[in-house]
């Protein structure tokens, strides 16, 4: 168990996830060695409806889903999405309060064995009233990578705000 040091919303964040920017960052008091996905890059291919996403949750062991992306305004039981979120529905699985946070991953045929492929949402919020009918608000990590990256590598200074705790248990 590592106890997070400090946790980094996005400036833009409202409370609101129809709002978007729905990211906060956790920054560790050490440094953990772990293998992690890639961040999207710039000119990397958008997001179109039929595409397909790997959402995972991280329960008493590791589940994933496949999801597909859906036009926005079509998205079921769910509110208009704002910008820079998009949605991903799946008939098949079902999306619990644990899976909101989560990276949803995509895969193509030049992803070597071993890599974890590229995360490009986070999962948002869902209508839990209707899981098996809802579809799913994800964030769009695109728009957010300069920023992950301006944290990542201390280009901007961090503001901490009481709106997020200060310390969040993470299993890793």
């Amino acid at each position: 168990e590592v106890r997070v040091e400090r946790a980094i919303p996005h400036p833009r964040w409202t409370g609101r996830v129809e709002g978007g920017f729905d990211v906060v960052l956790l920054r560790l008091p050490r440094e953990v060695h772990v293998q992690m996905p890639s961040l999207p890059r710039p000119g990397s291919p958008g997001l179109y409806p039929n595409f397909m996403v790997h959402a995972l949750r991280l329960d008493d062991r590791l589940e994933t889903a496949q999801l597909q992306v859906i036009d926005s305004k079509l998205c079921p039981e769910l509110p208009p999405l704002g910008k820079g979120q998009f949605c991903a529905y799946s008939s098949g699985a079902t999306m619990t309060p644990g899976t909101s946070g989560g990276p949803l991953l995509t895969y193509n045929q030049q992803t070597e064995a071993g890599e974890l492929g590229v995360v490009v949402g986070i999962v948002s919020y869902a209508n839990f009233s209707a899981l098996d009918k809802s579809g799913v608000g994800c964030l769009l990590v695109r728009d957010v990578v300069d920023w992950i990256e301006d944290i990542i590598y201390h280009k901007v200074a961090v503001k901490v705000t009481s709106a997020v705790p200060d310390l969040v248990s993470v299993l890793l």
